[in-house]
């Protein structure tokens, strides 16, 4: 997947220029093609805002966690260290002078690892939820989840 892929796919939550420093050091990182990225999207007061994403490539994951003050944090893991899934699914409503203005469809789905407690968390807030968590799902099939050591 080229970078200009995935930055347009970030254009509804950050500029152009933000994705491309977001992207650039972790892509240059990573030794394989990306072929999906997960965003992760969270309500905040302005409405839905991008938390994060996971890229990944056939073996490694790289969960980008995105700072307000224009730092990121990254971690790289590879995909069969996931030994558990775990899924959250929920509502949230939106409520203005005690009317429900808007539902949004959330999930968090932990990926766990098998070793020293790490966790990679997604989150979702929108109304596709479904397509969401099918894109999890063909990325971490349950016959790939690997047996803890």
């Amino acid at each position: 997947m080229h970078i200009e892929a995935i930055k347009r796919e970030l254009t509804p939550y950050m500029d152009r220029e933000r994705s491309q420093e977001l992207l650039f050091a972790a892509m240059d990182y990573l030794s394989e093609e990306v072929s999906a990225v997960i965003p992760s999207l969270v309500i905040s007061n302005d409405g839905v805002r991008l938390h994060g994403l996971v890229l990944l490539t056939d073996n490694f994951l790289c969960d980008i966690r995105v700072q307000p003050n224009r730092r990121h944090d990254y971690d790289y893991l590879r995909k069969d260290t996931v030994f558990n899934l775990r899924f959250e699914l929920g509502y949230h409503q939106l409520v203005q002078e005690e009317k429900v203005v808007d539902t949004y469809e959330i999930a968090t789905v932990q990926l766990i690892h098998f070793f020293a407690n790490m966790r990679t968390e997604l989150h979702y807030a929108g109304h596709e939820r479904d397509t969401w968590i099918n894109k999890v799902r063909r990325e971490f099939p349950l016959e790939a989840l690997r047996r803890q050591p």
